[in-house]
């Protein structure tokens, strides 16, 4: 079992999303190490875009929609 627990590798700031997400800009989503040594892509939630950075720790949190669940990240 995985923790769920790890650091942000690397992240990007989406300004400009596709027809789906349009009223979701700005996101951010991250590549995360988790502890175990697994890297996941999600969608950061919950921390503020100018305070991410590499090396932040973040926990998972599942994003669960009407029609869909997605991987993301928030604080620990």
């Amino acid at each position: 079992p995985l923790s769920g627990e790890g650091t942000i590798a690397s992240y990007t700031v989406i300004r400009v999303a596709p027809r789906a997400h349009a009223g979701d800009v700005p996101y951010a989503i991250a590549a995360v190490q988790l502890k175990e040594g697994v890297s996941l892509l999600g969608r950061v939630v919950g921390i503020p875009l100018d305070a991410l950075a590499v090396g932040l720790p973040v926990r998972f949190r599942p994003l669960v929609t009407e029609r869909q669940t997605s991987v993301g990240f928030g604080p620990v």
